[in-house]
């Protein structure tokens, strides 16, 4: 709806028309309409405060095949301004201080109303991932799994908080207003009281029960949806957003492309891009994209998480606290749960690590990520690095590269979706120091090996898996720099491989979802607190920025890692360095692979065809598993992970042979 548009007082015939239409108004003079108004398009309707309405120069309007005539229709309208092709009828109550857009379509509600100042959720505080409050954040339109990080965890620095809360509070005085909107497109059909929400563009609220104090973000690229029996107070949908099928929540935050479905309840939590949760139920949850709940019987409490999978009856609870709810946990990214877990926090589990069981000792596997954690005879038992070769994990990768769906032309979440990055490799790093320690330190190689409360099972295997993937690591971003780059000689090549930052051998963060060096996020920081940075779009153009610039950073730091194992820079690198470097990788896929074949290889044997071939299982059962299950030859992930790894070996002959030619 322009802003631009004029509008004029009605005309006497167009007020005698709208009378014999059944339409009453305290004061005529206080209804504006559009030039070329036409008031055959307005039937049964009382109009109080000021209004102004737009054209109808369109007959209807039609969504799934339903067709409807534009205009208003039953209904009470207060101080409203109403845009083009509307049609709006059976509102039950009132439709009371919104701006309506263009081409908008309102049926059967039971009351559309702003009543007052409102922030419309923006400014909201919740209480993620501790129950106390010590950690919450401000709710609001623009936040990013990246800045809701920060505000929640980085509480150690007070100067930091306050500066982040002082732009977020900008930016929110700047949506607070005493009418809401409904933007162009939208569809608002069958629902129950809508109070103080802003609803986005070409949104669909179809059934919705009760929404109060919340924004809807949504555009024509990527439209949010609000089915059937929703409840939602205090809150933020945002594009491609998918709530529906009677979900409850309160002071929450659905981020773009996010799914909450199938009777979930939550509150005091916020759920970041391409997330999906049904049934369950979630209390202070920091859940950063890719997050997954799908299970009637699971509770997620007061913790943080991304590219999480929760299984069935999995649980978590603070309830042995004595002062208050203040222990929380910590689940690094791509950690699964089994069905029926059970960790009591505080607790935190390494990275892409799968939990199975009931764990009360308060575990910390941080540095063993891609680990079984699993209870053996009531006690915590870890097998460090088995994860690495589970061919599931090949699939999650897979899967998280192609359930990207977000659509909206600003994204706000800055995701890198790799499995293998420094963040995770500095961790192997680390495991393999600590597996190292433990295995000199324990001589006569035991089935296990105490270490900070768990027992360690299967160590020197562990040891071994992380080695193998360090080596495959530091060779594939080594062929990816050399295919990415053309070289006519040895010296050409060292040049090309040098860069333009230095990282040295450094942490690095996963900021919900985004993977950048532990310095560069320092320096982002203190241009924070130091006021170098003024709002929060510009925080937010930093964080993209660190995203876009992440395969730079990533081989900054393993050629770091790479000279310090050749104990000599880059530009004395000579093409046998290289080549052992390639050939190491290359030798590590080949044994990682194998492992993960050998893993797949137990979804097709014997036991696993229990229950195939039903009426005569000795008859049919293989035909039956095969019609089914189709054979390891044939597994789409296993053929596509054999041909990456062909590739991989044709891509490092091919290099081989371009730096044999060197001079």
């Amino acid at each position: 709806m322009s802003l631009e548009k004029s509008y004029r007082p009605l005309h006497e015939t167009e007020i005698e028309v709208l009378t014999g239409q059944g339409c009453r108004v305290f004061d005529w003079k206080q209804i504006e309409v559009a030039e070329g108004f036409d008031p055959s398009y307005i039937q049964n309707v009382h109009f109080s405060g000021k209004v102004r309405i737009g054209l109808f120069d369109r007959p209807a309007v039609q969504d799934k095949g339903i067709v409807r005539p534009v205009g208003l229709y039953g209904l009470r309208v207060q101080d409203v301004t109403i845009g083009d092709n509307v049609r709006i009828s059976g509102i039950r109550d009132i439709l009371a201080n919104y701006v309506i857009g263009d081409d908008v379509w309102i049926e059967d509600v039971a009351c559309l109303e702003c009543d007052g100042q409102s922030c419309f959720g923006n400014g909201t505080e919740a209480s993620v991932v501790n129950e106390n409050g010590r950690r919450s954040i401000p709710l609001f339109e623009r936040l990013s799994a990246q800045l809701a990080y920060l505000l929640a965890m980085y509480r150690h620095r007070p100067k930091l908080i306050e500066r982040l809360r002082h732009l977020v509070a900008d930016a929110v005085e700047g949506l607070q207003k005493p009418t809401g909107r409904v933007e162009a497109g939208a569809r608002i059909l069958h629902c129950g009281v809508i109070r103080n929400v802003n609803i986005g563009p070409a949104a669909v609220l179809d059934g919705a029960a009760h929404l109060e104090n919340g924004t809807i973000r949504s555009c024509a690229e990527d439209p949010a949806f609000v089915g059937p029996g929703v409840i939602a107070n205090d809150f933020v949908f945002c594009e491609g957003s998918r709530v529906r099928n009677h979900v409850i929540v309160r002071r929450c935050f659905v981020g773009q492309s996010t799914e909450l479905s199938r009777s979930f309840t939550a509150q005091d939590s916020v759920f970041f891009a391409n997330s999906s949760m049904g049934q369950g139920q979630a209390y202070s949850m920091l859940a950063g994209p890719f997050s997954v709940s799908q299970h009637k019987s699971t509770l997620l409490i007061a913790g943080l998480c991304s590219f999480f999978n929760a299984g069935s009856g999995s649980n978590q609870s603070n309830h042995m606290y004595r002062l208050g709810p203040n222990q929380q946990g910590v689940l690094e990214r791509g950690v699964k749960t089994g069905s029926g877990s059970y960790l009591a926090w505080p607790a935190r589990i390494g990275a892409f690590s799968v939990v199975i069981g009931r764990h009360i000792g308060n575990p910390d596997t941080s540095d063993f990520p891609f680990s079984y954690l699993v209870e053996r005879m009531g006690r915590s038992v870890l097998y460090p690095g088995l994860n690495l070769v589970n061919i599931g994990l090949i699939r999650d990768r897979i899967k998280w590269q192609q359930r990207d769906q977000r659509k909206a032309p600003v994204k706000l979440d800055a995701v890198n979706p790799d499995v293998m990055t420094p963040y995770l490799v500095r961790k192997l790093k680390r495991g393999i120091q600590m597996l190292e320690h433990l295995t000199r330190k324990i001589s006569s190689h035991p089935e296990s090996i105490l270490h900070q409360g768990l027992r360690v099972y299967m160590a020197e295997r562990g040891l071994e898996i992380y080695r193998w993937s360090v080596r495959q690591y530091f060779g594939r971003v080594l062929i990816r720099r050399l295919s990415e780059r053309k070289f006519i000689s040895l010296i050409d090549l060292r040049n090309k491989l040098e860069t333009s930052v230095e990282l040295g051998e450094g942490d690095w963060v996963d900021c919900a979802g985004l993977i950048a060096p532990a310095s560069v996020i320092e320096t982002l920081l203190l241009d924070i607190e130091e006021e170098r940075i003024d709002t929060v779009d510009a925080v937010q153009v930093r964080f993209h920025a660190l995203l876009e610039h992440y395969g730079e950073y990533e081989w900054a730091w393993v050629k770091e890692n790479l000279e310090q194992e050749l104990g000599k820079p880059v530009r004395e690198w000579d093409v046998k360095d290289i080549v052992s470097i390639l050939e190491g990788a290359q030798a590590a896929s080949q044994q990682i692979v194998h492992s993960q074949i050998e893993d797949a290889k137990r979804e097709f044997e014997r036991p696993m065809r229990t229950g195939y071939g039903i009426d005569q299982p000795q008859t049919h059962a293989d035909d039956d598993f095969a019609a089914v299950c189709g054979s390891l030859e044939e597994d789409e992930v296993i053929r596509r992970f054999q041909s990456q790894l062909d590739q991989e070996g044709k891509t490092i002959k091919g290099l081989k042979e371009k730096l044999a030619a060197l001079h």
